[in-house]
C-alpha cells in the first residue's frame, strides 16, 4: 500500500493533479477521457444512468466549388525546428558498476547536499537537512559516468526505510 501512496505523492508533486498527469504525461486527451467515461461509467444517483457521450461538432456544410483550378501540387509548410539552447546540454549518465553493501547504521549525511531518488540522478529529492541526528546505513555504491567524469554515489537508508542517493563525499562515518 505504501507504493501506491508514493506513486500518488509523486504525481501530486510533479503535476499537481491526477487530471494533469493523465493529459500531459500519458497523452490521454479530454475527448478520449469523455468517450471512455460514456462507455464504461454509470452515475451514482441510484438510477444507473450512463454518462452522456461526448458531443462532437457537426461538420459545417460546404457549398460545391464550381470554379476550375489548375492542379498544382501543394507544398507543405516547413516544420519549424525547436529552439535549442546551446548552453543547456542534457547530462548523459551511465552506470559503470553497482555493488551491494552490508553496513550498519553508522553514517550521518552532510547538511544541505543534493540527494536523488534514483542513481541516474534524474529525480531529485531536494537537499539533505541542515542538521540531522538520523543515522543512515549504506545500501549500495554505484560508479557513474557523467559527461566523461566518473563519480561515486551511495544509496543510503534510514531506520524508517527511506532511500536516497547522494555523492560519496556527503556520507560521514561516525563510529
Amino acid at each position: 500500500m505504501t507504493w501506491i501512496n508514493e506513486y500518488f505523492r509523486e504525481i501530486k508533486q510533479n503535476y499537481g493533479t491526477m487530471e494533469k498527469y493523465i493529459t500531459q504525461l500519458l497523452d490521454f486527451s479530454q475527448a478520449k477521457q469523455e468517450k471512455l467515461r460514456s462507455m464504461y461509467l454509470v452515475s451514482t444517483d441510484g438510477k444507473d444512468t450512463t454518462y452522456p457521450a461526448p458531443q462532437e461538432p457537426a461538420p459545417a456544410p460546404t457549398a460545391p466549388d464550381n470554379t476550375k483550378t489548375s492542379e498544382e501540387p501543394t507544398i507543405p509548410a516547413p516544420i519549424p525546428e525547436q529552439a535549442v539552447n546551446p548552453q543547456h546540454k542534457t547530462n548523459k549518465v551511465k552506470v559503470i558498476s553497482t555493488k551491494r553493501l552490508h553496513t550498519s547504521y553508522k553514517y550521518h549525511l552532510k547538511g544541505h547536499k543534493q540527494w536523488f531518488k534514483d542513481a541516474k540522478l534524474k529525480k531529485s529529492l531536494g537537499h539533505t537537512p541542515r542538521h540531522s541526528h538520523t543515522k543512515w546505513r549504506l545500501v549500495k555504491v554505484e560508479r557513474i559516468k557523467i559527461n566523461h567524469k566518473t563519480l561515486t554515489y551511495y544509496q543510503v537508508k534510514d531506520h524508517a526505510g527511506h532511500l536516497a542517493w547522494l555523492a560519496k563525499a556527503n556520507a560521514i562515518k561516525i563510529k
